[in-house]
Parts: structure tokens; sequence; C-alpha cells
């Protein structure tokens, strides 16, 4: 008899479990989706993620969206965002425009090249702390407030803002400019990367460590933020940059027999200079230009000679095609460690 009264109240708990279960619970808004190419739209967002699949489109979203997600390229995307939405953009030469509610910041990742995500005026900013960026020539503008942010990427320029505690920039050729929070920890892991500081929160400096080529730390309103990005198209790279701070960014020996730059090998790629060398080589067509050596002698060093030889004959004509046609350079070749001389002549 206990056995089944045991066995009843299983039963009426199971039965009421299930009932319980059954009861279906809020539904979750379907993602709004755009499917196409080459289309210019006004999509309505109730609440609704935001998705993307395609490429050339001008697409404005109106209300709110709880995220948007990007796979494609060249896409033109105006959003109004809800709470801590995802921006999730796979593709490239994307362009995003944003904004949100006031005390909403969006989360970011971005892997591609040529993208801009950009907060319209009076937007939060994304935080820096669950960004996530990969990829070529990107603009982006990241509150880095409390975060730890880490830039994989070349040819990118980024501005962070409100204080960033930890900050790691890897790759070649960017420009980050940034508000670091008082000790912040600070790593360059590249080569010509060019880090403009601001501290906005009194306290002690932050420590920074530089690895690599041509890197440059400076404050913003510093005369090394000249060194940052090259002039206009049409006018020489670096030209109005003072000789000595030319001379420390290359790191240049003044010999007697004249001023040696050394590129290292990773200044190159397999068959042409890697991104950081030719920011390097512009900042050395700005030396040139300013103390008009009596020649060049350009030496490859690398056991292979005719590897040693392709190299020194890449800045040879670097040099003869942005700025010294008349140039004929002296190339000569030595056992060494990949890197590549160059001696100004007196």
């Amino acid at each position: 008899m206990a056995i089944h009264r045991r066995t009843g109240r299983i039963l009426t708990a199971l039965v009421a479990w299930l009932t319980l279960t059954s009861i279906p619970g809020p539904a979750q808004a379907d993602p709004v989706v755009v499917a196409s190419a080459g289309t210019t739209r006004t999509v309505a967002c109730t609440d609704n993620d935001a998705q993307i699949n395609g490429s050339r489109n001008v697409i404005t979203f109106s209300g709110r969206c709880t995220g948007l997600q990007i796979r494609g390229d060249s896409n033109l995307v105006s959003i109004a965002l809800t709470g801590h939405a995802p921006i999730d953009i796979e593709g490239t030469r994307n362009r995003v425009r944003y904004t949100t509610s006031q005390d909403a910041t969006p989360t970011l990742r971005v892997v591609g090249s040529s993208t801009e995500v950009m907060p319209a005026r009076g937007a939060m900013m994304p935080r820096a702390e669950t960004a996530a960026l990969q990829g070529d020539q990107l603009t982006i503008e990241l509150d880095c407030g409390g975060g730890l942010f880490t830039l994989q990427t070349v040819r990118s320029t980024l501005w962070l803002h409100n204080g960033c505690t930890a900050l790691t920039v890897r790759g070649e050729a960017n420009v980050v400019h940034a508000d670091l929070a008082p000790e912040a920890q600070v790593l360059i892991e590249g080569n010509a990367i060019t880090l403009l500081t601001t501290q906005s929160q009194p306290g002690p400096p932050p420590k920074i460590k530089v690895v690599g080529m041509g890197s440059i730390v400076a404050p913003e309103s510093s005369l090394m933020a000249s060194l940052a990005t090259p002039a206009s198209p049409g006018q020489l790279p670096f030209a109005n940059v003072p000789l000595v701070m030319l001379i420390q960014v290359l790191d240049a020996q003044v010999t007697q027999a004249g001023t040696l730059v050394k590129l290292p090998a990773v200044a190159f790629d397999t068959d042409s200079l890697s991104p950081g060398g030719e920011l390097q080589m512009q900042r050395v067509a700005a030396l040139i230009s300013q103390i008009t050596p009596s020649g060049v002698r350009i030496t490859g060093h690398e056991a292979n000679s005719a590897r040693a030889r392709q190299r020194a004959n890449l800045v040879s004509d670097y040099l003869l095609t942005h700025g010294f046609p008349g140039m004929t350079p002296d190339i000569q070749t030595d056992n060494g460690d990949g890197s590549v001389d160059i001696l100004l002549l007196r």
C-alpha cells in the first residue's frame, strides 16, 4: 500500500513538472534579414537582430535593433541599437554608422579589411573590453574605459577614449590615438606602429613596452605626431618632420662615412616591402631629402646572395620611384641576418 501511495506521489509530481515545462516562454523575435546585393532599402527593426547577408547594399534600419551582423562586402549601414547590442562584421569595405540609447555601449567584433565603424553624433562608443579586431585598414572609434584591448591588424586608425587600463597593439603601420588610465599597461608589438597618447585622469604615467621596428609612442600634442601618417597624395611624406626626429625614429647612426639606416628582416615580405617596411622607407626618403647625400650605398645581408640582392633592389626601386628617379645607388651584398643597410654617404 505504501508503495502505491509513493508511486502516486511521483506520478503527480511528474504531471505537474510536465505541465509547467509545456507552458511556452516569451517568443524570441526572429531576426530581420537582408539577403540581397546592390539594393538601397529602409528596413523596420523592432527589438530584432539585424542581419545583412550580401554586398553593395545601402541599408537604413528604422526603429531599434538588438544587434547587427554583416556577412559581405561594401555595405553602407545606418542603425539604432539597444542595450549592449553586438556589432559583428565579417567582410571588406563595410561602413557602419550607429546610434544608441544614452546608457548603451555596444560590443564589437570585426574581421576583414577597409571597414569603418563609427558612432553617429551623440552615440555611445563600443567598449574596447569586448572588442576583437582583425584586418587591414580599419577605422574604429571605441570606449576603452576600464577594459583590456588588443588590436591585431595593419594600416588601421583607431581612437580609444575614457582611459584604457591595458592596451596591446600588434601588427604594422597602425596609428592609435589612446587616452590611457594612470599606470596603464601598454604593449606595442610590431613594426612602424604609432601610439599617440593622452591621460585625462591624474596619476602615475602608463607603463609602455615597445617591441619591433620603427614604432613611435608620444603625447598627442607632441611634434612626433607628425610622424604618424604620411602626407597628402602628391606631397613627399614627412617632408616637414624635423631631421632629429627622423633620425630618432629610424634609429639612424651618424658615422664618418655618412648616415646609416638599417632595415631588419621584418621590413620585408617574400618579394616586397612589408607595410611597416614601406612606412620606414617613406621616412628614409624624407631623411634623404633633408641631408642630400653625395650617394647611397645599399647592402643586403643574407647567406643567399640572390635573396640579399633582391631585398637591396627593393629598397633601391622604392627610392627611384618615390622622389629620386635620378639616383644610382651602389648595390652590394654580404652574409647576414636578412637585413638591409642604407648608407647615405657624406
